[in-house]
């Protein structure tokens, strides 16, 4: 709020951060509107297995 008041910013403000994040991009971990279709499938048939027994 001081720097506001004391006009030190410009108009655009930039900010960098340095975090770095492990990349996961493994087969498991990754997922096609296929992939999802197939997911939703096996979890209906499930329902329906635990629904039957």
């Amino acid at each position: 709020m001081i720097c506001r008041d004391l006009k030190l910013f410009m108009q655009v403000i930039r900010a960098v951060d340095s975090s770095k994040f492990k990349e996961i991009d493994s087969r498991d971990q990754n997922f096609t509107p296929n992939k999802i279709e197939k997911c939703q499938e096996q979890i209906e048939q499930g329902i329906q297995r635990y629904g039957t027994d």
